[in-house]
């Protein structure tokens, strides 16, 4: 009878056992998130975008949208002249500060990871090879920025109103306004000793779209507005469109002294020029002659 007892005391204490610890799991169980031990939180691989979001600042990022958008439009002659400085101006002087330089593409490589497609740029093949590789002008201008220059005398872009810049995560929107100048052979009209020259002044509005990579470079250039290629000319195909587009542009007439010696026999089209003060329909501006056209003119200035 004693051995019976004490078997059924063991058990009951064994079963007492198992219920409070089964109790005190069940209440570490249920206890409130906030009253355990905090856990660190799992890290995920996955971004939401294909591009990395860069490691740079928006500062930094407008910074580079801002120099590449200087040097990826800013080149050649400047075309904002001073005109009252250079009116009047001996024409040889005139001509060597307008000319335009070897287009050369700056080094951008610090800025962005994009290079000119296949025949893009001053470097790519001219208009004339690309016309007829066997004809006498490709031969001697082979690449689209040497012939050019053997088109016109001045050819130029300057921002003039931005770059403005909007950085949205890993891209930026670039807007503004840049202006264009293009000088080429063909004035005849002359008073006395002084002779024009009738530049033409486009300005065409810009809204591009920049990408960037995670170290901050440009890898995404998409222009939404004007896009010749004389206002971008690194990344675009160079061709005889410019002198058509800017014919009937702002013209100004400007006084030089002296007849014009640019020695250019342009294969292309060449905008008109006008043979008097009252031709090309008023388009071109003659207030710079005001003083200089006397009896010999053909009309009073516009």
């Amino acid at each position: 009878m004693r051995n019976t007892d004490h078997k059924t005391i063991i058990t009951t204490t064994i079963i007492t056992l198992l219920v409070i610890v089964a109790t005190i799991l069940i209440m570490v169980h249920n206890k409130p998130a906030s009253q355990t031990q905090a856990q660190p939180a799992a890290t995920s691989t996955h971004t939401a975008s294909p591009t990395p979001t860069p490691t740079l600042n928006p500062q930094q990022l407008a910074d580079t949208a801002i120099r590449f958008e200087q040097q990826a439009r800013n080149w050649g002659t400047d075309p904002n002249l001073n005109l009252d400085q250079v009116k009047t101006m001996d024409q040889a002087t005139f001509l060597g500060q307008t000319r335009m330089p070897d287009p050369t593409m700056p080094d951008m490589s610090r800025l962005t990871v994009l290079h000119p497609a296949d025949g893009q740029g001053p470097d790519g093949l001219s208009p004339a090879c690309r016309e007829d590789e066997t004809s006498a002008i490709c031969n001697t201008y082979q690449t689209a920025g040497a012939w050019w220059r053997q088109q016109a005398w001045a050819t130029g872009t300057r921002w003039v109103d931005g770059p403005h810049v909007t950085i949205n995560g890993n891209t930026a929107q670039v807007t503004g306004q840049v202006r264009s100048m293009l000088i080429q052979p063909g004035d005849s009209f002359h008073s006395t000793d002084y002779w024009a020259i009738t530049p033409a002044w486009q300005t065409n509005t810009i809204d591009d779209t920049l990408t960037f990579t995670r170290d901050g470079r440009i890898s995404g250039f998409t222009p939404h507005g004007a896009n010749h290629w004389w206002v971008n000319p690194w990344y675009t195909t160079w061709d005889n469109s410019m002198a058509n587009s800017m014919a009937t542009c702002e013209r100004v007439a400007i006084p030089v002294k002296g007849q014009p010696v640019m020695n250019l026999y342009p294969s292309t089209d060449v905008m008109r020029a006008p043979q008097t003060q009252a031709d090309l329909d008023g388009i071109v501006d003659w207030r710079l002659w005001n003083g200089i056209c006397l009896a010999s003119c053909n009309s009073k200035p516009f």
